[in-house]
């Protein structure tokens, strides 16, 4: 168990990392179109902050290239460890959709909320199917880590909630999408490959849905990122930044 755990550990920072080096690229890693390209646009991102991005892309491309992608094979008790990892996934998503949707008052928080509740309980019936094809017990009780995720969740109320939401499911879309894409296309059971490749579209719209109400782009989030620099303090001498301000809404 604490190998495969590992395992998980090294595949998520590698994927996010080359999933950076994508958005940065202004291209979408599955089918649809590209929220933050949109987003830079309406936004009034800048000609020179477009460049200051492709750079941070040239830099994110050399990193990789010096070194090498991880060899992961997926074995038996990777694939039952996944589908346990899988169904409390999940069974947050749902859990968590249906706390949102009933304390949330904004009306797209809602509906997202409400999406994540109907297509991730279809997902944890399907996967409860293959779990029982394959011989893995499972159970609709959340792991320690999501039902951390839930009671803190909990606390949270108006636009906090709603901003933790969005970011939360922008964060856990991501890396679901890129674990989906990753059992799809390396599981040899072909009733998980099934159940990935079938649920993969569903959570990249999703990520897609959430991304479109963050206030906040991937591009923007770089840009700001690069101008604080690594010691945290702005060029500008101000010491704020994007953040700073939504908390100052959120108040």
């Amino acid at each position: 168990m604490h190998r495969t755990n590992t395992l998980f550990a090294f595949i998520v920072a590698c994927c996010l990392t080359a999933f950076a080096y994508a958005q940065s690229s202004d291209k979408q890693p599955s089918p649809g179109p590209n929220p933050d390209s949109s987003d830079a646009r309406g936004q009034g991102m800048g000609r020179s902050d477009q460049d200051t991005a492709a750079r941070g892309g040239a830099t994110g491309d050399r990193a990789m290239q010096a070194g090498s992608r991880i060899n992961v094979q997926i074995d038996q008790q990777f694939e039952q460890d996944w589908i346990k990892h899988a169904m409390s996934g999940n069974q947050f998503e749902v859990q968590l959709g249906q706390l949102v949707s009933g304390k949330s008052q904004d009306p797209s928080v809602k509906q997202l909320a409400q999406r994540l509740v109907q297509d991730h309980q279809k997902a944890a019936d399907q996967l409860k199917q293959v779990a029982q094809q394959m011989n893995v017990p499972v159970s609709d009780e959340l792991m320690p880590a999501h039902r951390a995720k839930l009671e803190a969740f909990q606390q949270k109320q108006g636009q906090m909630l709603d901003l933790a939401f969005v970011f939360c499911a922008i964060g856990d879309h991501t890396q679901g999408t890129l674990e989906y894409q990753f059992v799809a296309q390396n599981t040899p059971s072909p009733q998980l490959k099934q159940y990935a490749s079938q649920t993969l579209p569903h959570l990249v719209e999703h990520l897609q849905m959430a991304r479109r109400l963050s206030p906040v782009s991937m591009g923007e989030a770089r840009t700001a990122g690069e101008r604080m620099g690594p010691s945290g303090g702005s060029d500008t001498g101000t010491g704020t930044g994007h953040r700073d301000g939504n908390q100052d809404r959120d108040r």
